[in-house]
């Protein structure tokens, strides 16, 4: 039955008047009760008359033990609320797939603190529906790359508490570097976390990888909020999470093969993706983005399965990583004779 907002307004004023065994509640008080508390014009006794045997009915996921009688008037017959009512089977359920869901997400990501709250919550959704044999129907795929995810629950907690910290990190083949920092996120990109702030060594937003991150501790330097930083926003034009600053957009153009074209239109690569022309010999895509490591990567991989056709310079990217890759695989050639 379907159920408007005013409706379920009465209904709860309608609670509260129910549950207050000190006044005598006819229909033109219930009425007037409404009218007071909602700030709305003239309700009519037939409007509350309809809404109490709606509360009765069980139409509304509950039945209300409303009684009437001339001395006391309408109240509950017995310990009753609508806002206290217990979990029936399919909510309990529902419940249950949520917790889940995000269990094995924190339980991949090692929020311990989270995994635990979820798994008290599910013992006391146990006791209340008696259901204890719960099996989960959906997975995820578990992450292999859990290396120095231990940072995440201490990197959670910095920032909801504001604080700026300092940061040891080891790029690949380089020497370590210290990071003052002011997080704002956490970011999985490709089973990878990362962290986004504000760097104060140089002054804009950074993203730095957790298993690159050596040490971190707490900084005594102001943290600095960037009321221009969204989430969405700085990263609307990005595949993956590679950006460096005043980095140049580019229309990139390629064309797919009929079997590469069905991944792809089923699987879109990024948000920007548009379809621009559809022919036997295969499909013809644009994206909008900047040229960082991720996306070259990403068309790469492709192999000849794609045929880029602009910019450019992005053209020449990929012909050299063919090249060099042929290459490789000559010179192995060569070696084994």
């Amino acid at each position: 039955m379907a159920t408007n907002l005013h409706a379920l307004l009465r209904y709860n004023v309608l609670d509260e008047c129910f549950r207050d065994k000190t006044q005598v509640h006819t229909l033109n008080s219930l009425a007037f009760a409404c009218q007071r508390k909602l700030e709305i014009a003239a309700i009519s006794e037939e409007t509350i008359k309809n809404d109490i045997q709606n509360m009765r009915s069980g139409k509304l996921g509950y039945t209300a033990p409303i009684v009437y009688n001339r001395t006391s008037g309408y109240y509950y017959s017995k310990s009753f609320s609508i806002k206290k009512l217990p979990l029936t089977k399919m909510q309990s359920k529902d419940l249950y797939n949520a917790l889940y869901l995000l269990k094995q997400l924190t339980q991949n990501a090692k929020l311990e603190s989270l995994t635990s709250s979820l798994e008290e919550i599910r013992q006391k959704i146990d006791y209340a529906t008696n259901t204890h044999d719960y099996k989960p129907v959906v997975y995820f795929e578990e992450s292999l790359n859990k290396f120095k995810q231990d940072w995440l629950k201490p990197i959670l907690d910095f920032i909801i508490d504001k604080q700026t910290i300092k940061i040891g990190y080891k790029p690949f083949g380089q020497d370590q570097a210290s990071h003052i920092l002011s997080p704002y996120l956490l970011k999985e990109y490709n089973r990878r976390w990362y962290i986004i702030g504000y760097s104060h060594n140089i002054k804009t937003i950074i993203n730095l990888s957790l298993d690159r991150i050596e040490s971190i501790d707490k900084s005594l330097a102001d943290y600095h909020i960037d009321a221009k930083f969204n989430h969405d926003s700085y990263y609307k034009n990005v595949y993956g999470v590679t950006i460096k600053k005043d980095e140049a957009l580019f229309d990139i153009e390629f064309i797919a093969n009929p079997m590469l074209s069905h991944y792809i239109d089923t699987k879109p690569m990024h948000k920007t993706q548009q379809c621009i022309k559809q022919s036997e010999n295969g499909n013809t895509y644009h994206l909008k983005l900047i040229l960082n490591y991720e996306i070259k990567q990403k068309l790469f991989s492709f192999g000849k399965d794609i045929k880029i056709l602009q910019p450019q310079e992005l053209v020449d990217i990929i012909s050299e990583m063919g090249r060099e890759v042929s290459e490789m695989y000559k010179r192995n050639v060569k070696t084994k004779k």
